[in-house]
């Protein structure tokens, strides 16, 4: 699971040669804003970045859940200070899983 977030926070872009120190698997809510779409649980990835990257990547936590593809993972933005709700932030694909 630490190699998926490694590949998929270096196909999004945020950075590179990077190690993962914590992943946990959680069942939350994604929130949609248009009325069209209702809220739902989901499965979501919560990664933190090990010490000894650089210092804007340190003790940060990242969350996504699973794309509209295989080789796609959907980034979220969480809503609530606890992290229960989430919202789409964006969608990246080319994530080469096992």
């Amino acid at each position: 699971m630490k190699e998926l977030c490694c590949t998929a926070h270096e196909k999004a872009g945020y950075a590179t040669d990077v190690h993962v120190d914590e992943v946990i698997l959680n069942l939350r809510s994604l929130v949609f804003f248009n009325e069209d779409y209702r809220t739902r649980k989901v499965d979501v990835v919560t990664y933190r970045i090990e010490e000894g990257t650089s210092i804007h990547e340190r003790r940060r936590y990242w969350y996504f859940t699973e794309g509209i593809r295989k080789d796609c993972v959907f980034y979220l933005d969480p809503l609530d200070s606890r992290g229960r709700e989430f919202k789409l932030q964006r969608l990246v694909c080319g994530i080469k899983v096992f």
